[in-house]
């Protein structure tokens, strides 16, 4: 199962900012130092090899928030959601990235996924992010910029 946790979803770092829109998630920069407003989970795995879900300050060593002074990090079989309102043509934009870490096989997968669910919490939306790794420690680039535009107004939740 550790095995499987390590190859599979390595999305270790997510940073949440949203440009102004009426679909603005509450504490979408986690400014307030923690994860109010956000619901979040974790199993077992996710806490005892990874630290769990966390709100970290920059501290310039392994990681700084892409904007402001706070961020996000997801481990792997973890996840973060907020429940939202939106209208048609509202710009939801976050900035993610994937946390470099060393590799113990010649090539791996990091994947992750956004999506967006309506109040009966059916997928309206599900986008993965993915980046190729190898030996050298990864190919990861830092903080990478994801827009979604909502078609059509509606309320749910969105996910990472």
């Amino acid at each position: 199962m550790k095995a499987l946790a390590i190859r599979c979803l390595l999305l270790v770092v997510l940073l949440v900012l949203v440009q102004p829109a009426s679909a603005d998630p509450l504490n979408g920069g986690f400014e307030i130092g923690n994860f109010t407003s956000w619901t979040t989970d974790q199993d077992i795995y996710a806490s005892n090899w990874f630290g769990g879900i966390q709100v970290l300050q920059s501290h310039g060593i392994v990681s700084d928030a892409s904007e402001g002074d706070y961020f996000a990090k997801l481990p792997p079989n973890s996840w973060m959601k907020q429940d939202m309102t939106w209208f048609a043509d509202d710009t939801l934009t976050f900035k993610w990235a994937f946390e470099e870490l060393q590799q113990t096989s010649m090539s791996r997968e990091k994947v992750a996924a956004f999506s967006v669910h309506n109040e009966a919490g059916g997928f309206l939306f599900v986008d993965n992010f993915r980046k190729a790794t190898y030996w050298s420690g990864g190919n990861t680039t830092g903080w990478e910029t994801y827009t979604y535009d909502f078609p059509a107004a509606g309320s749910g939740h969105i996910q990472f």
